[in-house]
């Protein structure tokens, strides 16, 4: 089957915040944005379980690819809480879902030249030019994740799983170069861009 005839919404967990990335077939990117939420508390959770839950019966996926990465003990419980419930509410539609860990992906975008966090975010941002604005500078060692990289990762995990499940081949930039073609020294930032997703 196609994958246009797939619709994939990916969500990139944190502790504090998770972006989420939904496609029809590898190259349209159809929705995105992102859910800040409170760190503790019952209320919270239940909160961004709501919020997943609509998104997820809006949009009606096929498929969800839930990529996580958290940066500490305290933030594992937590991570691990609010993708329990993302999966609680895709059992409920019917809707089967991936996990997806940094390994899988960094392997499915190693074969384009594409290895750092920061590059794969570079190369997303040109091959999704309405992302471009939202690409965040290079992190330096003794700076915390922008929250901006979990929009990306989200949208890595989406390709990733085209990318294994249906097309084996790397994504194409408009121009008709591979993805591993992509400079990644100067991030192609635009001062502004859509509004949605917000």
């Amino acid at each position: 089957m196609s994958n246009e005839k797939h619709r994939i919404l990916a969500f990139a967990v944190r502790a504090r915040w998770l972006g989420f990335a939904v496609f029809e077939g590898s190259a349209r990117l159809i929705d995105w944005g992102m859910i800040f939420y409170q760190r503790k508390g019952a209320t919270a959770l239940k909160s961004t379980r709501h919020r997943t839950a609509s998104i997820i019966s809006r949009l009606i996926p096929t498929h969800i690819v839930l990529f996580h990465e958290p940066f500490g003990r305290s933030d594992l419980a937590r991570v691990r809480s609010i993708t329990r419930e993302i999966r609680r509410t895709a059992n409920a539609f019917g809707i089967p879902t991936t996990r997806y860990f940094r390994d899988k992906i960094r392997s499915s975008f190693s074969r384009r030249n594409t290895r750092t966090k920061h590059e794969i975010a570079t190369a997303i941002a040109s091959l999704f030019p309405e992302l471009a604005w939202r690409l965040p500078p290079e992190r330096k060692l003794w700076k915390k994740e922008d929250c901006r990289m979990a929009l990306f990762d989200a949208v890595a995990a989406a390709l990733a799983f085209y990318d294994a499940q249906f097309t084996h081949t790397p994504p194409v930039l408009p121009s008709g170069r591979p993805l591993g073609d992509v400079q990644t020294d100067d991030p192609p930032v635009t001062p502004e861009g859509p509004t949605r997703g917000t």
